[in-house]
């Protein structure tokens, strides 16, 4: 089957800054819209039915495109760099800080009039600064970069980074989820497997930025942000000089920690077995042994412990973040019925 929709939500509720004499800072208020456009495929098929045997397959793929149509009358104004080449005049506001103090301490998407929803905005970066090159400095009048350090993107051409270098770095919104499973039967033996997956989603693995801070000496490092460091012999490396990333740095919210979320999961196999009894019994009628697994297999290039996370899920401010979620549990089960 196939289904397509197009649906306007209006009066969305949000929060609205006021005054703090009022002895609050913000309210809540209905104002702004919002569109959703997609298309579902759903498939049902039954490829074997005979000689005992039955074979069933099942999918359905789900494509969603939102878009922000209007916002809150205090919106901010102002331009806003899409990418290092195209700038907008843009109606937007800033979602939540998605980390703490010291790490990705910044908001961590942006609502734009004309584009998705929350998508991630925060500095680009070009990356390891080499012997004999510099980079931009981290502050106005402040000291260039210098070697083993990362490479930030000046978009604005100012000789330093600033807030007007961010631009748009992610975007957590999947290209399309979707989910299948089959099942196999003969006589009284049956198997079925069930998968599920999305493609596309970015991540902002939060938990990344700790673990490779190689300046702090009070938490646990990841191997190759030490074994796999810039030093002038290894200009190569994957991650920057040891003790280089500086505590500005890590209130970024910048593409170094941002990862495809996309994904595919084995998410349930059940086997079960009817076990023959004879046919005079007159107090079991049936008796089956079975085998369950969940969350058993995971195909991701995402580096975190589970691609399926949103550790703020009722805080639509801060989509898709890793910010210490703890990951699906895997799980097995074995089971006996009798039916009498």
């Amino acid at each position: 089957g196939v289904d397509l929709y197009n649906k306007m939500t209006y009066d969305l509720l949000q929060q609205k800054n006021i005054a703090t004499s009022s002895g609050f800072t913000k309210m809540w208020v209905n104002e702004g819209s919002v569109r959703n456009r997609g298309i579902e495929f759903t498939l049902d098929a039954t490829p074997i039915a005979s000689g005992g045997w039955e074979w069933k397959l099942d999918g359905n793929l789900s494509l969603n495109r939102n878009c922000i149509m209007s916002m809150s009358s205090t919106a901010s104004t102002g331009k806003i760099y899409l990418d290092e080449n195209t700038q907008i005049d843009a109606v937007y506001f800033t979602g939540d800080r998605v980390g703490n103090s010291t790490y990705a301490n910044a908001p961590l998407g942006i609502f734009i009039v004309g584009q998705e929803m929350g998508l991630f905005y925060g500095y680009r970066t070009d990356g390891i600064i080499q012997e004999g090159e510099t980079g931009p400095a981290l502050v106005s009048g402040g000291e260039p970069s210098g070697p083993g350090h990362v490479r930030y993107v000046d978009t604005n051409g100012n000789g330093y980074i600033d807030q007007d270098d961010r631009m748009i770095i992610g975007n957590p919104n999947p290209k399309f989820i979707y989910g299948f499973s089959t099942s196999l039967s003969f006589k009284g033996i049956s198997l079925r497997v069930a998968f599920d997956g999305k493609y596309g989603g970015d991540i902002i693995n939060v938990n990344n930025i700790r673990e490779t801070d190689t300046g702090q000496k009070n938490h646990n490092i990841l191997r190759g942000a030490m074994y796999d460091a810039w030093t002038p012999e290894n200009p190569g490396a994957k991650y920057w000089a040891i003790g280089s990333m500086t505590s500005t740095e890590t209130r970024y919210v910048k593409d170094l920690d941002i990862e495809d979320g996309s994904y595919l999961r084995m998410s349930s196999l059940s086997l079960s077995y009817r076990i023959p009894l004879p046919k005079d019994s007159k107090v079991l009628k049936g008796l089956d042994v079975g085998f369950t697994g969940s969350n058993l297999v995971f195909w991701t290039k995402y580096s975190g412990w589970d691609p399926e996370v949103n550790s703020f899920g009722n805080n639509v401010m801060k989509m898709g973040a890793d910010a210490g979620s703890y990951p699906s549990a895997r799980s097995y089960s074995f089971d006996l019925k009798f039916t009498f």
